[in-house]
């Protein structure tokens, strides 16, 4: 493998702690590998007295493939740190008079274990539900707490707990929980780093063992370590030799909410003062003008490991910032980008990262519309996830009785109808040569012999003649925001074991996309709206092609590459989210920019955001990023009036003068309008010569002066 000098000194560095930061694309994998194939060649180092920890089993598996390329026999203690503790585990886990044929149990056993607990002991699922006290349980574990009976309130408070009710309920069934995990010879995940620092830290014996077994130990993604994990690595060196080789890079530090903490690397420099340090700035992935936006980006953390990526690949094309006036436009333009890349690019060579999920409606709905394939990575489909197509499935049910949607909702929220009544109402429709719907409403009558009982049925009939009742004459989003109300389907969503808030942000999202349809269709009923989405949510509405655009979250980007990259939603309260650390925000799109190898696009709107309910405004990021290595247009809006004038036109010199008539119009209250680039609009206040004037969409409301030449009355 050919190296670069500071790779080299790193690489053939002495024994003793050696920490490498690693920026992005500059080879830290390499570097890894070309470690250990130089511990065992040239440093006679056994490959058996080698630990390699990694974040990942795919990363330890790709290492040890490329170290067998090199004719080397690779360490066989290498991979995540739950994997190697299970390994120290099954070694130990006798000296707490425990079986070392345990269980480990993943988090939907978890969750099964946690609903058991609830049933059998009689918990009040409405006041705290299963999937919270399963957070609870990793928060308290995540905490190093084995038992929590004897807390005080101080110790819940940090855990946002403040109810004697709740604090109850959290003590019986932790309590619950980890007997049952004994009983039953089970370890969850955490158990794995507890029990193995639990080991360490009350068994000197195997604490020392465990030293003396390594000569030698390697840690990948170093940024990533929580507070856990470092202390089971210190009890993993030899304190006598200290033979650490850490790699990462603080400016990627952006899964705090796993447990990471940015202070790892302070922590790594004062427990082991006699370091080498190593900095790799040489970037083999992105072009110099990437670099340079990205560079002067994360500058505005403070507190950090100085360093600056430069490469040698050029500086290629500028990083291009577009500015949009709505949510379509934003994604309409990147479509239509991508057919412009497509001359050049293939589409597999292009990625769409985005902050969170619900984000990916609009751009999915722009991709299908100008036939771009498409495939999303860590989620699903907008439309194809679980509670949109339950309420899509209850507005379908207004206007048509859909066998499909009655089916998909006639336990949504939970009505403890069974399976075998569906199944019975199923063969007396096939039986009786009718549709399921009129077999469901025969439940109503005593005048045939069903085979189900009528106890649950009518209740939901009833509510659904109810449903259809109340929604008479409402808009579409008002129809569905009735919907949500009457069937508290939020309360049904915190029955599950995830986020409740991801869904919540798709569901306004859906209604937020309802209302842009509303605003831009004269003709917006339930029907014509659900006309429109079925091309959307078709099982074919894209061919299985390996040729496709990649969209995901950026945390599910981290260690990719594309020569392409859109980052999209870059606006205030979206990225940066209101609800993150600013500095880990700023890490995040870091990161994303620091995936594109040869094109980056950085967009925002001015669109509604359902999420922080106000109009969005341009992120700082995007403006922390600016400089000469960056291109930047807003829409390109085209005149839609016969005037002349291209005011508006940001590219052309203008003479201000020139803009204004010198009498104010005679535009008042009511008066329709016509703007050069807004189109017709109403007015609907005055005050001077300042005029608001109410647009369709995307434009909405805008404040302007009358005098402006832009303005006319409609004829």
């Amino acid at each position: 493998m050919l190296l670069n000098n500071t790779q080299q000194k790193a690489v053939e560095a002495e024994f003793g702690p050696i920490l490498v930061i690693a920026g992005a694309g500059t080879g830290k994998t390499r570097v890894l590998i070309s470690r250990i194939i130089f511990l065992i060649q040239n440093l006679n180092i056994n490959p058996n007295e080698i630990l390699g920890l990694t974040f990942t089993n795919k990363a330890a598996n790709e290492m040890k493939k490329r170290i067998e390329i090199q004719n080397q026999t690779p360490p066989k203690w290498m991979g995540t740190y739950s994997s190697i503790c299970l390994k120290i585990l099954r070694e130990e886990i006798q000296r707490f008079n425990r079986s070392k044929n345990f269980t480990v149990i993943d988090e939907e056993d978890q969750s099964s274990l946690v609903k058991e607990i609830c049933k059998l002991y009689g918990i009040d699922t409405r006041k705290i539900t299963p999937s919270k006290l399963l957070t609870y349980i990793y928060s308290f574990k995540g905490d190093r707490y084995e038992d929590i009976t004897d807390l005080s309130i101080e110790n819940f408070k940090k855990f946002n707990l403040y109810s004697w009710d709740e604090i109850n309920i959290v003590k019986k069934v932790f309590s619950i929980y980890q007997k049952k995990l004994i009983e039953n010879n089970f370890v969850d995940f955490d158990d794995l780093l507890l029990l193995t620092l639990k080991l360490f830290d009350t068994h000197s014996d195997v604490a020392q063992k465990w030293k003396q077994k390594f000569k030698y130990v390697l840690v990948d993604e170093f940024q990533d370590t929580n507070k856990i994990q470092f202390e089971i690595l210190l009890h993993l060196i030899d304190p006598k030799q200290n033979n650490i080789f850490v790699v990462g890079d603080p400016d990627q530090t952006i899964y705090t909410w796993r447990g990471a903490y940015s202070e790892i690397f302070n922590d790594f420099m004062k427990r082991f003062k006699d370091y080498k340090l190593y900095v790799l700035d040489k970037n083999y992935r992105s072009t110099q003008n990437i670099l340079d936006a990205s560079n002067k980006l994360i500058k505005n953390n403070s507190n950090r490991i100085d360093k600056s990526l430069n490469s040698d690949n050029g500086n290629g094309e500028s990083v291009f910032i577009y500015e949009a006036d709505s949510n379509d436009e934003e994604s309409n333009f990147v479509a239509k980008q991508i057919i412009e890349l497509s001359s050049k690019y293939k589409y597999s060579d292009i990625a769409i990262l985005y902050r969170n999920n619900y984000l990916s409606r609009n751009i999915e709905a722009a991709l299908m519309s100008h036939g771009i394939n498409y495939v999303i990575y860590g989620g699903v489909k907008f439309y194809q996830r679980k509670e949109i197509k339950d309420l899509l499935a209850y507005l379908k049910i207004m206007v048509n009785d859909d066998e499909f949607s009655y089916k998909r909702i006639i336990n949504i929220p939970k009505r403890n109808i069974g399976i075998a009544t569906i199944d019975n109402i199923s063969v007396y429709a096939l039986n009786h040569n009718i549709p399921f719907v009129n077999a469901l409403y025969l439940t109503n009558t005593n005048e045939f012999n069903l085979t189900w009982s009528a106890g649950k049925i009518i209740p939901f009939i009833n509510e659904l003649r109810n449903l259809k009742e109340k929604t008479k004459g409402l808009s579409v989003s008002q129809t569905l925001e009735k919907i949500i109300e009457t069937i508290r389907y939020e309360d049904y969503l915190r029955t599950f074991e995830d986020d409740i808030t991801q869904r919540q942000e798709n569901i306004k999202e859906l209604i937020s996309s309802i209302k842009t349809f509303e605003s831009n269709n004269e003709i917006n009923s339930i029907e014509d709206y659900l006309d429109k989405i079925s091309l959307y949510t078709s099982i074919d509405e894209q061919p299985n092609t390996k040729d496709n655009v990649s969209l995901m979250t950026i945390h599910a980007a981290k260690g990719l590459e594309f020569k392409v990259v859109f980052v999209i939603g870059m606006s205030e309260g979206i990225l940066p989210s209101n609800r993150g650390d600013i500095y880990e925000e700023r890490r995040l799109s870091y990161v994303a920019m620091t995936r594109a190898k040869e094109v980056l696009y950085l967009t925002t709107s001015h669109g509604w955001n359902p999420i922080t309910q106000s109009e969005s405004s341009t992120s700082r990021f995007i403006n922390e990023s600016k400089g000469k290595h960056t291109a930047y247009a807003k829409n390109k809006s085209v005149a839609i009036s016969d005037l002349k004038l291209n005011w508006f036109d940001s590219h052309n010199p203008q003479n201000i003068s020139e803009r204004y008539n010198e009498n104010s119009a005679d535009i008042n209250v009511g008066d329709t309008i016509v703007h050069v680039v807004f189109g017709d609009g109403l007015v609907i206040s005055k005050k001077d010569d300042t005029v608001e004037i109410l647009f369709k969409h995307p434009h909405g409301r805008k404040t302007l002066n009358a005098k402006h030449k832009s303005i006319r009355l409609k004829n």
